[in-house]
């Protein structure tokens, strides 16, 4: 994480870089000429990040500012890997969108 930013900042521009890559993982795998697996290494990657928000939000270090952040982040991104996985979602973006709304 960048220093001279705050966690909510970084986390913020982590997702902007993150989602774009989930899109095209969603295409290549969903799409009309679809994949036949997901590579062992993106799916260790991906579940990684989200053990990774859970154990810093959970850490006695965790500032309290900077908790949410942490869980709001691993649960975009498990929402968007369950969309992906379940391969019935075109725009995983805005299916991040809708189902944080609906919460």
């Amino acid at each position: 994480m960048a220093k001279h930013r705050k966690p909510v900042e970084s986390l913020k521009a982590i997702w902007s870089d993150v989602l774009p890559e989930l899109e095209l993982l969603n295409s290549q795998l969903n799409g009309t000429v679809s994949a036949e697996s997901i590579h062992r290494s993106v799916a260790y990657v991906i579940s990684g990040f989200i053990a990774g928000c859970c154990d810093i939000a959970m850490s006695d270090d965790c500032p309290d500012v900077s908790r949410r952040s942490f869980l709001e982040f691993g649960w975009k991104l498990s929402v968007a890997w369950e969309a992906i996985l379940a391969g019935d979602i075109k725009e995983i973006g805005v299916h991040v969108s809708a189902e944080e709304w609906a919460r």
